[in-house]
């Protein structure tokens, strides 16, 4: 079993140089070495997320972690956080449809999320939510990546081919309207793809669900 070291900020010393006295080493688990772009195909939300009468729509955005293999040696921190995927804006009578359960309030969006998901990327963090510049939101979840080659900060070695884990958290402008984070672990992902567990399917994709957003998901093989 391959131990997994989540950094983060702050952290300045650590008195054992675990490089060498732990075996950090090892490939991947992950159970095949292809590169998929993931998008997300349609969404279908429940909620209107205190919209004010007279606002025209939902104002959606959909993060993802980005990840890299470089350490800042000042604070102790691989260089994580977010990334700002997409966006789009849902008309108001979507939300409605949806409601009511009507299939019609399904919204093509059918934009990449990864564009290059590599099998280093062991585990990303998806997040969803509306903007709004009354009131903020704290989102943090943690993304992991297999590093590319020997990363040495202070007393601890990295090996190539450790899986290092980033605490990644921001806050963003949002009152009623977050929707979720979580954490996508790659192998299930891609397993869970088009089997149609829990929410089932639709044209043949895997629905997923975020808070009162079902969403459909797309994988191809670059």
């Amino acid at each position: 079993m391959r131990p997994v070291w989540i950094l983060l900020p702050g952290q300045e010393d650590l008195s054992v140089d675990y490089g060498t006295s732990l075996d950090l080493g090892g490939a991947t688990n992950n159970s095949d070495s292809k590169t998929y772009e993931v998008r997300i195909k349609e969404v279908y939300v429940t909620d209107y997320c205190g919209l004010p009468v007279f606002e025209g729509g939902l104002e959606m955005r959909v993060l993802r972690s980005k990840t890299t293999d470089v350490i800042n040696g000042d604070t102790w921190k691989v260089e994580g956080g977010f990334s700002s995927a997409f966006g789009f804006r849902l008309k108001r009578k979507y939300v409605r449809y949806a409601k009511k359960g009507w299939s019609k309030g399904w919204y093509t969006v059918n934009t990449a999320w990864d564009t290059n998901w590599s099998t280093d990327k062991t585990q990303q963090v998806f997040a969803v939510y509306e903007d709004d510049p009354s009131g903020k939101v704290k989102i943090s979840g943690t993304a992991k990546f297999i590093t590319k080659g020997t990363v040495k900060v202070d007393k601890v070695t990295f090996e190539k081919g450790s899986e290092v884990g980033i605490s990644c958290e921001a806050e963003y402008k949002t009152k009623n309207g977050f929707f979720g984070a979580v954490e996508w672990d790659r192998d299930w992902f891609t397993k869970t793809q088009e089997v149609g567990e829990g929410e089932g399917t639709r044209g043949g994709l895997q629905i997923r669900r975020m808070g009162d957003m079902k969403f459909t998901t797309s994988v191809r093989e670059l």
